[in-house]
């Protein structure tokens, strides 16, 4: 960590290097990185059961604000904000839609705007943010193997198994506090699940994983795409 120049530029700002800030600096540090306030907030609790939620978000905040972190933005699962100990050498962020990996990259073209800028225009920009969105390399080859599965026929939603088949998840679709709420029902990549039976009118549908009987409503069950077994 670049001890003196933090030290500098928080005293320029009339800021003290608390031990709340040298905590949340030194974690950032060990983590490289891309770590939302809530996940900071959680480490650091375990360090200082003192510290509370809405220090960790101001002080975030504050040091974004003088230009000792930087912020990210991702919007995998769901639009969060990420913080980075700002370095010299600026970088620029690539985000994978799919299983949420940032990969950082450097873009000198982006200099040479900011002086083309400057000699047009008289600008003088302080810093830039660029973010790129799309699919890994990995996730990219795992997308062209599900869809040719799909085109013979083995991958169908978990909604179109009729009771008795059983297939092993491949994907698991849905955002937020129902793409949670599937994780904490086992509705994970890799677990097999077997269909035992529909409701009369064919909603909820109930089936079995990891031991346990649970039930998804046909809407839900469209998100989850599996791989039938057998096939």
């Amino acid at each position: 960590m670049q001890v003196e120049r933090i030290r500098d530029l928080l005293h320029r700002h009339s800021m003290r290097m608390t031990p709340q800030r040298t905590l949340l600096l030194s974690l950032l540090e060990n983590a490289g990185g891309h770590v939302d306030a809530d996940q900071l907030y959680e480490v650091a609790r375990q360090q200082d059961a003192r510290i509370g939620r809405a220090t960790v978000y101001r002080n975030l905040r504050r040091l974004a604000e003088i230009g000792i972190l930087r912020q990210h933005l991702s919007e995998y699962p769901t639009a969060k904000v990420y913080y980075e100990i700002a370095t010299s050498a600026e970088h620029y962020h690539f985000t994978c839609q799919r299983c949420g990996k940032v990969i950082e990259f450097s873009c000198p073209e982006v200099e040479q705007v900011t002086r083309r800028l400057y000699n047009t225009h008289g600008i003088v920009t302080t810093h830039s943010h660029v973010t790129l969105f799309g699919y890994c390399a990995e996730c990219l080859e795992a997308i062209k193997r599900e869809v040719q599965d799909q085109v013979e026929g083995r991958v169908v939603s978990l909604s179109e198994l009729s009771p008795g088949q059983t297939g092993v998840i491949v994907h698991v679709g849905g955002e937020g506090r129902l793409r949670r709420r599937f994780m904490e029902m086992g509705l994970v990549k890799g677990e097999r699940v077997l269909v035992e039976r529909l409701a009369p009118l064919g909603d909820p549908l109930e089936f079995l994983i990891k031991g346990y009987h649970l039930s998804l409503r046909r809407n839900e069950a469209v998100l989850i795409q599996v791989e039938l077994d057998g096939s």
